[in-house]
């Protein structure tokens, strides 16, 4: 945001819902980091497994984040102030 407060849920909701090009974005995030985080397997697969965990993450903060724009809460999520650590 230009006054570097921090965007709110509806923000998400009309970037990612009401702009143009938002839900073919938000569509791209999803197929690209939404999928499943385990990898079966061995060490390798647990890091594997840790990295696209780590990928999923922002996607389902900005899912998170419309649901509440559209009053859905999610109890995964963390609060506002807990994101600022």
């Amino acid at each position: 945001m230009v006054d570097g407060s921090r965007p709110d849920a509806l923000a998400y909701a009309r970037l990612f819902e009401g702009a143009p090009d938002g839900p073919a974005i938000l569509e791209d995030l999803i197929r690209r980091f939404g999928g499943s985080p385990y990898v079966r397997g061995g060490h390798d697969a647990e890091r594997e497994t840790l990295v696209r965990i780590g990928q999923r993450r922002p996607v389902d903060f900005i899912l998170a984040r419309i649901n509440a724009a559209h009053g859905v809460p999610d109890d995964d999520q963390p609060s506002e102030d807990e994101d600022a650590r």
